[in-house]
């Protein structure tokens, strides 16, 4: 069996340079009846490099990336999400272009169990930057800049969905005759123009093969067929790409990254609080091309109804199962409440830590620093809450801050307490009215 990726080029629309004018229009204008030319070649154009690095400067660390491919993820309706470092160095032999050999070393691997759209191909080629859900209630994002946070990464994203792989690389300097990308379709080769990876550029595919293969959380990738999920692998910018790169000057080793990822599986568990779909979150580090990856983290979220008072809130217990790297597991309890509009729509929810751990059950809840969250926890300072909130608030474009106020006559809320104090009176109120335990009622 052969494997075959149909390459086809993304181009924007050339505009001509020239604007010719009739010669009866140049003429009523006073001139001569000749031929009268515009030049146009001083058309303000932003290059798609500025662009992502305009968009991504103020997302934050890096461990932000991945918050954001997992609300993508969230959106797409995704259960799973698998993160990976792979330190391996594949083989630079059999591929596409020279070019591409930088691009077989240190990477990140994102995945999800939801394949790509026709409209979410779209946004990723021909739409950059406009939200295709904007308008959607149902989905976290609604700028479409959050997947462009993968770029405050790597500087070259593979894409591989379904019956398609995708190569963007914005600065044009990796693919054939300086493309930005290529996009192609697993499938057998049906005439001479179509490109047989497998037979011509075998080791273009073989990251992609050998990481499905050796990770126990994601499907393994045929050589011939349907892929059913989303595989992201970000080439991580090296020193040498970040002294060149148009897009970012930050540049990572595989020790810097693991501080990252640290700092992500810190705020694995809770980041499933509120989020629609997805239930599971593992992250795992691979050491080289033959070894199989190992397992870092993986948390994965449970929940069972609970007896509600109040028509329009679902009371709900959600169990947080961990597994850790030496193997050890422990367990979070929560209690959630959902409530929702006269629709069935999620409006705002609250979660209460009920149990962490194996520790005995006491009297009082245990502390936690309350977080707003819309689907994902805001980074807001001050809040003075004694339980997660999450709601769905108008937010920054970079989902940093509270948008206050009406329209244009807004501003960004940097402290959120003010703004935030009914929500808390109201998140008491909804789960004492809600609860049926009472021994949760005398706690709150």
């Amino acid at each position: 069996m052969s494997c075959a990726v149909v390459f086809a080029v993304s181009q924007y629309e050339k505009i001509s340079h020239l604007l010719h004018i009739d010669k009866d229009m140049a003429s009523s204008a006073g001139r001569p009846r000749s031929t009268c030319r515009w030049d146009t070649r001083l058309q303000h154009r932003e290059k798609f490099t500025t662009c992502i690095r305009n968009n991504i400067r103020d997302y934050g660390s890096a461990s932000t990336c991945l918050k954001e491919l997992l609300a993508n993820a969230d959106d797409a309706k995704a259960t799973h999400l698998t993160v990976c470092l792979d330190k391996s160095c594949y083989s630079t032999d059999g591929l596409l272009c020279e070019g591409m050999a930088v691009l077989q070393g240190l990477a990140l691997w994102i995945c999800n169990d939801a394949e790509f759209s026709q409209d979410n191909w779209t946004s990723y080629t021909l739409n950059v930057g406009e939200s295709a859900k904007a308008k959607d209630t149902e989905t976290t994002g609604k700028f479409g800049t959050g997947a462009l946070t993968a770029y405050s990464l790597a500087d070259v994203i593979q894409v591989l969905s379904g019956d398609h792989l995708l190569t963007l690389d914005p600065h044009g300097t990796h693919l054939p005759d300086k493309l930005e990308s290529i996009f192609g379709n697993l499938v057998t080769p049906q005439d001479e123009h179509f490109v047989d990876v497998a037979n011509d550029c075998p080791g273009q595919l073989e990251p992609f093969l050998a990481f499905t293969q050796q990770c126990p959380s994601v499907p393994a990738l045929a050589l011939k067929g349907h892929y059913p999920g989303t595989l992201f692998r970000l080439a991580l910018r090296t020193r040498a790409a970040a002294e060149a790169s148009m897009i970012s000057s930050n540049s990572f080793t595989a020790e810097q990254f693991v501080s990252t990822l640290h700092t992500f599986l810190q705020a694995a568990p809770d980041l499933l609080l509120f989020t629609r779909h997805v239930k599971r979150i593992s992250v795992y580090m691979k050491e080289d091309v033959q070894t199989p990856c190992t397992l870092l983290h993986e948390c994965a979220a449970t929940t069972s109804s609970l007896p509600s008072a109040i028509q329009t809130c679902q009371l709900q217990q959600l169990s947080l199962s961990l597994q850790h790297a030496d193997s050890s597991k422990s367990n979070k309890i929560w209690l959630k409440s959902v409530n929702s509009s006269a629709v069935g729509r999620p409006e705002g929810g609250v979660a209460v830590l009920l149990n962490e751990g194996p520790a005995a059950r006491t009297n009082t809840l245990p502390a936690i620093a309350g977080k707003v969250y819309s689907t994902m926890a805001l980074p807001l300072e001050g809040t003075c809450l004694p339980v997660h909130i999450n709601g769905a608030f108008l937010v920054s474009a970079d989902r940093r801050s509270i948008w206050t106020g009406e329209g244009d006559g807004g501003q960004v809320s940097d402290n959120a307490s003010h703004h935030l104090q009914g929500a808390s009176c109201n998140a008491s109120y909804y789960l004492r009215g809600a609860s049926c335990h009472t021994h949760l009622v005398t706690l709150l």
